[in-house]
């Protein structure tokens, strides 16, 4: 005969599928012959052989077996008798997942974003100290390690995450996904998403002007601390770009350009002697020259120190004829500004 395997919880709700199992049966018999012509055999119930206790229990996410068991019999005939073992189990409580959000704020999936403050990246949405994986450091703006958003979770707590690539590309981290806070003091949006009336470019390296919004037909390019009058914006993609005066569009990249007229040192004074390097790191000095106090010094680009090392913060330095100088307001005084 058969017997069902049926796997509920306590309020008889299926939670597997049934198993059916082949079972051999037997019964007793008594035979009295006490007319030895014609004897008569009594019968016993059927009765299955093996324990009800051997039948495996699967696993059932979110619950865990109870090994009380409910046995019940199909009453039939021999060949079709039904014995039927039903499990009984207790309900886990089970974390609820994750809920993932279209929006946090002005902040989307596929938005730029950018550390404001010194954060840490998760590997998973404990935040537990064992769990960060990278270390950001504040840094100059110009220099702000960059993400982007692939996901925007909430947990049961009601706590909110963000999912995030690393993309600075030149960094040791690139390519990293991890979590990280959405705490708006932490992170920001690296795109505006309104029109000033004029934006100063602070790239070291300038940044261009172009015909179509996609930053293509390269028309102009505009040097730090050049001041830039602005008349719309428009979006392109996960970015922004603002539209000039001149009909041009330039990056609305927050480290490369910034609100209103921003000021930049134009000549600074030597207050100690100081040397003049090849790079910005300061450590490939150029041979045989040594700038002494009170020399005056026209500045052509402001930068910082280990721009793709997020492990510390980026020094000032100024790029001049020949080489870098320190920034360092014990060494250089700032005489002009542009």
């Amino acid at each position: 005969a058969t017997r069902t395997i049926h796997y509920v919880d306590a309020d008889g709700n299926k939670l597997a599928d049934d198993v059916v199992q082949t079972v051999k049966l037997s019964r007793s018999a008594t035979v009295d012959f006490s007319d030895p012509a014609k004897p008569t055999v009594t019968y016993g119930a059927w009765n299955a052989t093996g324990s009800y206790e051997s039948v495996i229990s699967p696993e059932v996410s979110g619950y865990t077996t109870n090994q009380k068991l409910v046995e019940s019999a199909t009453p039939g005939s021999p060949e079709s008798a039904t014995v039927s073992v039903i499990y009984s189990v207790n309900k886990v409580t089970m974390p609820k997942a994750p809920k993932e959000l279209k929006q946090y704020g002005s902040v989307k999936k596929g938005t730029a974003i950018y550390a404001v403050k010194h954060i840490y990246m998760y590997k998973d949405m404990t935040f537990k100290r064992s769990s960060r994986i990278i270390s950001y450091v504040r840094q100059p703006r110009i220099n702000r390690p960059m993400f982007i958003v692939k996901r925007i979770v909430k947990l049961a707590n009601g706590k909110v995450l963000y999912q995030v690539k690393d993309v600075n590309h030149r960094s040791k981290s690139a390519g990293k996904v991890g979590y990280i806070t959405v705490n708006a003091n932490y992170v920001k949006p690296v795109y505006y998403q309104s029109v000033p009336s004029k934006i100063t470019v602070i790239n070291s390296k300038g940044v261009n002007g172009y015909k179509l919004k996609g930053l293509k037909g390269k028309s102009m390019h505009y040097k730090q601390g050049q001041v830039l009058k602005v008349k719309g914006i428009v979006k392109h993609n996960s970015t922004t770009r603002y539209i000039l005066s001149n009909g041009q569009y330039i990056t609305a990249n927050k480290k490369l350009v910034k609100w209103n007229k921003q000021k930049f040192a134009k000549t600074i004074k030597a207050t100690h002697g100081i040397n003049l390097y090849r790079d910005v790191n300061l450590q490939k000095r150029v041979a045989k020259v040594h700038i002494k106090k009170g020399v005056k010094l026209n500045v052509k680009e402001l930068e910082y120190s280990r721009a793709s090392d997020f492990t510390t913060f980026g020094a000032k330095r100024y790029y001049v004829k020949g080489g870098y100088v320190t920034g360092n307001t014990d060494f250089v005084k700032v005489v002009k500004m542009k």
